[in-house]
């Protein structure tokens, strides 16, 4: 019970903290200008990435303590997710080149890693050697984690989407934490789940308040955290999994972030730019260039991650290669629909360029 009310005091402290950062971003300009090569039309503040930092960790210690679990455990989660926060504070400051930022995200990723003993396991046995096997292992899980990161980055690009997906993808890992009896990491869960719906109140169109790289780093550190966790739970202990392929789940839980993240970088990379120049391959952007508005567009994405979630849930018991390729053909259709619609778009987004996203 006391779990399922971390959900609320999170909430709450969440929602009395942002108004103050609010008032404390315009008081000293950390807001985000309006430019040609942006869609906002006032300054908005950034920095919103802190009060949800700070309520998830309030009151996952402050429960921790209350129902007697072990605060120990959250120790290097702590350490490694301020790195990130610190490194997206400078990032909305002043820019963090993107060598350093990748840099910083690896470190924080390396300690969880060590910590917790996390890696996704290789398919096979590439040489034999134990050591080789482990540096493989720990090398893809590592590009795996920057990928996840990235790529919520990536999409935090029009209101409330980024918290969106974030919401839908802690919701059912919530549910498989608590049922299988990993209350340590459901509290996260559940605290993390409550500060993002009161940041998406202020986040709503018109946003009060962006996340920043600030926000976005930090949730894709906590989704790939409690990714890897899944992982190795339903290996580790596959008696208390209900799922016959994880890796499927995973692939449908992160759906839209990491189709989206994909298909940017390969449409850049066809067109000859810069993977980490803005343009308008994004989902979200084809969609506000179909017409839709913030909060249309943020729904609908938020609903097809939601879909893809329920169905590798309710045909769990599908192979996971089945899955995975249905998944793939929903993607395609997809795709041809936005090329169908893109034929009768409204309008484009105003933004050309831009440094990163």
């Amino acid at each position: 019970m006391f779990i399922y009310l971390s959900f609320l005091a999170s909430f709450w402290i969440s929602y009395l903290t942002i108004p103050k950062v609010i008032k404390f971003a315009k008081k000293n300009d950390i807001v985000d200008k309006p430019a040609q090569n942006k869609i906002h039309e006032t300054a908005v503040p950034t920095l919103g990435g802190i009060p949800v930092f700070i309520s998830v960790w309030v009151i996952t210690f402050s429960w921790a303590e209350l129902t007697g679990l072990s605060c120990f455990f959250y120790n290097p989660m702590l350490i490694s997710s301020a790195i990130l926060l610190i490194t997206g504070v400078v990032d909305d400051l002043v820019r963090v080149s993107i060598p350093k930022r990748l840099i910083l995200e690896t470190i924080a990723i390396l300690i969880v890693l060590y910590c917790y003993d996390l890696r996704i396991p290789l398919p096979f046995e590439s040489s034999g050697t134990a050591i080789i096997d482990s540096f493989l292992s720990i090398t893809f899980t590592i590009i795996f984690g920057l990928v996840i990161i990235n790529s919520l980055n990536f999409i935090d690009g029009i209101d409330t989407l980024c918290a969106g997906i974030v919401i839908s993808i802690l919701t059912p890992l919530s549910i498989c934490f608590l049922t299988s009896g990993e209350r340590e990491t459901a509290l996260i869960c559940f605290a993390a789940i409550g500060s993002l719906f009161a940041f998406s109140k202020f986040n709503s169109s018109p946003a009060k308040i962006f996340l920043g790289d600030t926000g976005s780093l930090f949730l894709g550190f906590l989704t790939f955290f409690l990714i890897i966790k899944f992982w190795s739970l339903n290996l580790i202990c596959p008696e208390k999994s209900i799922f016959s392929s994880p890796e499927s789940v995973i692939i449908g839980i992160l759906f839209i972030p990491l189709l989206d993240f994909l298909s940017v970088l390969i449409s850049r990379l066809n067109s000859g730019n810069s993977i980490i120049r803005r343009d308008k391959s994004h989902f979200h952007y084809k969609l506000l260039g179909l017409g839709l508005t913030h909060t249309k567009a943020s729904n609908f994405l938020c609903t097809l991650n939601s879909l893809s979630i329920a169905f590798v849930i309710i045909f769990r018991n599908l192979s996971g290669t089945l899955q995975i390729l249905i998944l793939v053909v929903f993607y395609i259709l997809i795709r041809i629909v936005l090329k169908i619609l893109e034929r009768r778009k409204i309008y484009q987004p105003k933004f050309q360029n831009d440094k990163s996203y």
